[in-house]
């Protein structure tokens, strides 16, 4: 078949697993679609198309080409009133506080140029919602996987996939997005992608790389790198999502580091607090542990490898002009079949 004949074509890929990061592959095309737009008027099929050529953009543009790409959710749970982390630190609420969703209620009382702006984020808001729904049910037919497990966000998905299945897969793999704090979640079989955005370069780091950025003097100490960012993070030397800094003003972070891991807290003014958010970093202590951990674990064999037919009925469905059997075959044509439950019927 034509599939068949184009994946010989296929010089090759450079890793098994891409893992992207679904909240900012939808909030990038967002941004690029509904520039100088009204967001009510825009389709979800104008967000999946451009997202469609992001990942294809992936592997031929930037080299990042995988046997199988699988985008990965952040999901809120109803009994945790959010994330996970975010009920663990529940009575410190700082926790992502500057991510605002605004919804219609936030209109009442609103006029002038505050009730447009607040207006326009509720249509965003809406079309980012449906277009998520609609990329979940409809990506995997596509052979682009989607994962998701309530309480559950992007980087403790992508953090246990580095960490179960380094050296497991043929290729290494790469984890797509623009967050930085995940470079701290490497291992030796699992590469950094950022994606370009306006104004910045795509970037490669990997886990040796970010190893060097240990100080040798807490490295001799056996100072891991995961635990050396929940270390950064929970005292402050990193910032991410708002947690609280509890070091002292003006610690030095090598000392304050190396007196943690003595049992020495005198760096930091808040120790409890401390021990606190660095314990939001043992996923292993999470609801629902081995459940997902049996899910990550599946990413190397679960899923369909696509089909033209869902394409072509998607495309029509959706309205996903300008995007045509051919370029979707060129993006499937990457997937290694052996890494897929579902095999392809093209």
């Amino acid at each position: 078949s034509y599939y068949k004949t184009l994946r010989t074509k296929v010089i090759g890929n450079n890793y098994t697993l891409v893992l992207i990061d679904g909240s900012f592959l939808l909030t990038r095309a967002l941004f690029a679609v509904t520039r100088g737009k009204d967001p009510g008027e825009v389709k979800p099929g104008e967000l999946m198309k451009v997202n469609l050529q992001t990942i294809n953009r992936l592997g031929r543009d930037w080299k990042i080409s995988g046997s199988k790409v699988i985008i990965v959710w952040d999901k809120w749970a109803p009994e945790y009133g959010g994330y996970i982390r975010h009920h663990l630190l529940r009575d410190h609420l700082t926790y992502k506080s500057s991510r605002k969703i605004v919804t219609e209620d936030d209109l009442v009382g609103l006029t002038g140029e505050e009730l447009k702006k607040a207006e326009r984020e509720v249509k965003l808001n809406n079309l980012k919602q449906e277009t998520k729904a609609a990329m979940i049910k409809e990506f995997p037919k596509l052979g682009i996987q989607n994962y998701y497990f309530p309480g559950y966000e992007f980087d403790d998905i992508a953090t246990l996939a580095s960490f179960e299945l380094s050296g497991k897969t043929e290729l290494p793999c790469v984890i797509v997005t623009k967050d930085t704090d995940l470079t701290y979640s490497l291992s030796p079989g699992f590469h950094f992608f950022k994606l370009p955005t306006y104004g910045s370069e795509p970037k490669i780091v990997t886990y040796d790389e970010m190893v060097q950025t240990i100080p040798a003097g807490l490295r001799s100490r056996g100072l891991g790198l995961y635990q050396f960012g929940a270390m950064l993070n929970s005292s402050g030397f990193l910032g991410h999502n708002d947690l609280i800094v509890t070091k002292k003003k003006g610690a030095n972070m090598e000392k304050t580091l190396e007196g943690i891991m003595e049992g020495n807290f005198s760096g930091l003014k808040d120790p409890e607090l401390y021990q606190l958010q660095f314990s939001t970093y043992n996923i292993p202590a999470f609801p629902n542990y081995p459940a997902v951990l049996e899910d990550v674990h599946r990413f190397l064999s679960d899923g369909s490898s696509g089909s033209t037919f869902e394409f072509e009925r998607v495309v029509r469905e959706y309205e996903m002009e300008g995007i045509d059997r051919e370029y979707y075959l060129s993006i499937i044509a990457r997937f290694d079949e052996r890494y897929f439950s579902d095999k392809n019927k093209t």
